[in-house]
């Protein structure tokens, strides 16, 4: 089992009935220990990694998709290349 950080620090929110019955049923499906853990780590994960700046996991992935569409593009460029010569050769 792993050891968890001591957690001493309390934040309250308030929530309407509904509100409460679809976080416990969420809580619940997703398997979370408890409510309160369901609820850290939602806020957790929905937090920004740095106040006013976007997550930095988000810009690594979208870097990483750029350079894959940049690759798809030179490759379409050079299958198009490719292609033309064979239909240049097939036309002599």
């Amino acid at each position: 089992m792993a050891i968890l950080k001591p957690r001493t620090k309390i934040i309250t929110f308030r929530v309407a009935e509904e509100e409460f019955e679809q976080l416990k049923n969420l809580s619940a499906a997703g398997g979370a220990r408890s409510l309160s853990d369901y609820a850290r780590a939602a806020v957790c994960n929905a937090a920004p990694s740095r106040p006013g700046g976007r997550d930095v996991e988000l810009d690594a992935r979208v870097r990483k998709l750029d350079g894959k569409v940049e690759e798809l593009d030179r490759a379409i460029k050079e299958l198009t290349q490719m292609i033309g010569y064979q239909s240049r050769r097939a036309d002599a």
